[in-house]
């Protein structure tokens, strides 16, 4: 049971630590305000959590760090 655990730590580990795609820049001018809000689903794609489910949107806020 433990290699088993300790099996799928490593792997865990391993697959998060994935570089960023080459070609990929980060956006210099990102203007956070333009995406605040309320965002309406238009098109999705199937995986296998979301399946079924319908009308779906997503509420943008900033968030306060103290």
């Amino acid at each position: 049971m433990i290699r088993i655990l300790l099996f799928l730590f490593s792997l865990i580990v391993f697959a998060s630590g994935q570089s960023m795609p080459e070609g990929a820049r980060v956006v210099k001018d990102f203007q956070k305000q333009k995406y605040l809000g309320s965002w309406h689903e238009i098109a999705r794609l199937d995986h296998r959590f979301e399946r079924n489910l319908t009308i779906m949107t997503a509420e943008y806020s900033l968030k306060m760090v103290q």
